[in-house]
């Protein structure tokens, strides 16, 4: 005869217990407001593109892949070391242009949508891509291309480090 005694007096002894586990107001049911947050992300596909340019191959043209999680524009921001191909010497350097669009490359290109950098430039900084909505999660393909300007006079390395990000 204990036992339901006992038994009575826990459940009873429940309603002491401060918290939100019994329905405090006599409700059989609960409410509960549940959210979650994916913030928007774009992924290159590889972290990195060597290219190698030379007065007898002054140009270079490929395409490169990115996902975003979202279907809308994004910015794509686009930054630079030394804003030009400087001589490892630190004085000489040559200009270069660069190319990142959605426009196709084709036979004697005119190269339109490229962007310069003159030497002692220091990047182009934000710039606006219209992109067409794709799917979230289906992979992207965009062109780049790069060449010099003019010849290299001097023999030497010469170098630059360009940082492009996609910016949701």
């Amino acid at each position: 005869m204990k036992k339901p005694v006992l038994t009575a007096l826990i459940a009873s002894a429940a309603w002491l217990v401060p918290g939100t586990a019994f329905a405090q107001d006599g409700s059989s049911t609960l409410q509960v407001a549940l959210s979650a947050n994916a913030p928007k992300s774009c992924n290159f596909s590889g972290p990195s593109l060597s290219v190698a340019l030379t007065n007898e191959r002054p140009e270079f043209r490929d395409t490169v892949t990115y996902t975003c999680n979202f279907a809308d524009a994004i910015y794509t921001k686009i930054t630079t070391t030394n804003g030009k191909l400087l001589h490892e010497n630190g004085q000489d350097s040559v200009p270069y242009s660069l190319y990142f669009g959605d426009a196709p490359f084709t036979a004697n290109s005119s190269w339109s949508g490229a962007h310069d950098y003159a030497a002692g430039g220091s990047g182009f900084g934000t710039l606006t891509r219209n992109t067409t909505p794709v799917a979230p999660g289906m992979p992207t393909k965009v062109n780049i291309g790069f060449w010099i300007a003019k010849p290299m006079q001097i023999a030497g390395n010469y170098s630059d480090q360009i940082t492009i990000s996609i910016i949701p």
